[in-house]
């Protein structure tokens, strides 16, 4: 059975000193200076400590920032502690949320190397002259968690013919000491067989001290501002055992937080140059200091944020913030009304758009199947790739759609709220257009003015290479048609299975050509390379009243180069979050 801690000190009175929340390691605005202000206070507390010569040092909770500390916040702390215990005073401490590990506590290790002593149910007893003190302590606790505390742990004191104050340790935000508290200080003391005659806490940052039931509860107050609202000064407590227990405060120097407000005028607008000669006229004060500008009014003027906090800097200041605090002016007093679309929509919508392959989309779909684990993404995904790589015929060359808009173009969903990209008017066609490419089936039915809509958006010159062989064969079928029958036949002999049908006067618009039958290396190139002349057939054609295939091909490929602007790149976000009125 673990026994008590004594402290035997020949003294009729005992000084204690009361801190918490020093928040050592803490990188405040991100500023090294920060960090080294909060050590530089806890140096100032624990050396008055020495001082002064105090009985013991209590420090009531979050005696670091993170309960996570580097190596060099470690070493620091062990730096300071380690004058107090050459002094020969305890430094007794409980752990505070911010610290709080699982299992084993930074207060532990400092107890096994004899800087520091944790209080528990146990108490640390300092035995006097005429007077004891025991000390008992309990770490942070959630509400959950002291419901089901085992307040056992705590040792009943034995009789003492002297006198004996009994001190409980804890850090706590409780009534009554701090009004609207979920928790009370008799949440704790109630369940406790101990009178207790001071209850000393941490975790409120702001000096308190008040009588309740004939006990003291009072909260030192932290070391170190740790926010801008924190604007009283900083301190740490002094008890006082004798015949009675008196609670003393006492401040601590620390650097200073000027704040600079800054009004707008009654139409919302602040001169740039005004807020410029409102920071110099706390040149004086804004020196070492941590320095907040806080704009105030009506928004209305746009403020160089980044420039005024360099200026403040540049006039000697350790950190500056701007915190602009000013209402939106309502101009219009307009009610404004807010859509929100299903996350889902959107995101399927704009995927679409991001001109994907196959691939791509059989990826996303996996990956936003709410039905699929995250640690099944990976596993599926190689198995659905492998099945489509497998099935995906590499020799024929794959079209894929581009699905750019033009600027002016709006979205169009139709009932169920999909981006339909199969209908013609989700592409902007129309129904006047003269061809049709249709990239997916094995013969092209052309659409001229559409030629190149569904090629990659870099469009190389080698992905022309089919128009090209387009061109080359609706110019060999005009040759044909100008020829006799006879000779036409003996042309489509050196065909392989040639499929070709070609249109009359009246419908001079639809050419179907199946490219895959067509033999390159047939007799039918050589002899129609030095027989065709296209400059003698496209002059013919030109005196002729029936424009050919081959002469609107060329006019509509002129034309789409000419009038076709470059396509847009939209990117997430196009179109979306937009305020409709």
């Amino acid at each position: 059975m673990e026994k008590a801690t004594v402290y035997t000190i020949e003294k009729s009175e005992f000084k204690i000193l009361h801190t918490a929340d020093t928040h050592l390691g803490s990188r405040q605005y991100h500023s090294d200076i920060r960090r080294q202000d909060f050590f530089d206070s806890f140096q100032k507390v624990i050396q008055d400590a020495i001082d002064y010569e105090m009985d013991a040092v209590v420090h009531a909770g979050d005696l670091f920032d993170s309960k996570n500390p580097t190596i060099e916040d470690l070493i620091e702390t062990i730096s300071i502690l380690t004058p107090l215990k050459n002094a020969g005073i305890p430094f007794l401490g409980i752990v505070g949320n911010h610290e709080l590990k699982q299992n084993t506590q930074w207060l532990d290790i400092f107890e096994s190397m004899g800087l520091a002593k944790r209080l528990g149910g146990k108490p640390v007893i300092f035995d006097g002259l005429s007077s004891q003190i025991h000390f008992y302590g309990m770490d942070n606790l959630s509400a959950p968690r002291l419901s089901v505390f085992d307040f056992s742990v705590f040792d009943c004191p034995k009789s003492c013919d002297k006198l004996v104050f009994h001190v409980l340790v804890l850090h706590q935000l409780l009534e009554p000491i701090l009004p609207g508290q979920p928790l009370s200080c008799d949440d704790f003391t109630s369940q406790i067989p101990i009178p207790f005659d001071a209850v000393l806490l941490g975790d409120n940052h702001k000096y308190e001290c008040i009588k309740h039931n004939q006990s003291w509860l009072t909260y030192p107050g932290s070391t170190e501002r740790c926010s801008a609202a924190e604007v009283e000064p900083r301190s740490y407590n002094i008890l006082t055992f004798k015949e009675d227990l008196s609670v003393t405060k006492r401040t601590i120097p620390t650097r200073d937080f000027v704040n600079i407000p800054i009004q707008s005028d009654e139409f919302g607008k602040i001169r740039v140059d005004e807020v410029y000669s409102k920071i110099d006229a706390y040149s004086e004060k804004i020196k070492d200091a941590v320095v907040f500008v806080e704009l105030q009014g009506t928004k209305k003027t746009p403020i160089p944020i980044s420039e005024i906090e360099e200026y403040i800097l540049n006039k000697g200041a350790v950190v500056a913030r701007i915190g602009d605090k000013r209402s939106l002016l309502n101009e219009t007093n307009q009610d404004v009304k807010i859509v929100f679309k299903d996350p889902d929509e959107v995101v399927s919508h704009e995927i679409r758009r991001l001109n994907l392959t196959e691939a791509g989309f059989l990826l996303d779909g996996i990956i936003r199947d709410s039905e699929t684990t995250k640690s099944n993404v990976t596993d599926i995904s190689e198995i659905k790739l492998k099945d489509f790589l497998n099935s995906f015929d590499f020799q024929t060359e794959y079209y894929r759609e581009n699905i750019y808009l033009n600027p002016s173009d709006e979205f169009d969903f139709d009932s169920s709220g999909d981006f339909d990209l199969n209908r013609p008017d989700d592409l902007n066609f129309e129904e006047s257009d003269d061809f049709n490419l249709n990239p997916s089936s094995d013969s092209f039915n052309l659409h001229s003015d559409k030629i190149g809509l569904f090629l990659n958006e870099k469009k190389e010159e080698s992905e022309f290479i089919e128009i090209e062989q387009l061109k080359s064969v609706l110019e060999k079928t005009e040759s044909l048609k100008s020829d006799d029958s006879d000779s036409v036949n003996s042309k489509f002999a050196d065909f392989n299975s040639v499929n070709s049908v070609f249109a009359g006067p009246d419908s001079a618009d639809s050419v179907s050509v199946d490219f895959d039958s067509v033999d390159s290396d047939s007799d039918f190139d050589s002899d129609f390379d030095s027989d065709f002349d296209s400059d003698s057939l496209e002059s013919s054609a030109i005196k002729s009243t029936e424009k050919t295939p081959v002469l609107l091909l060329k006019e509509k490929e002129e034309k789409r180069k000419k009038n076709t602007p470059p396509p847009r790149q939209y990117t997430l976000g196009d179109k979306f979050g937009e305020e409709e009125k």
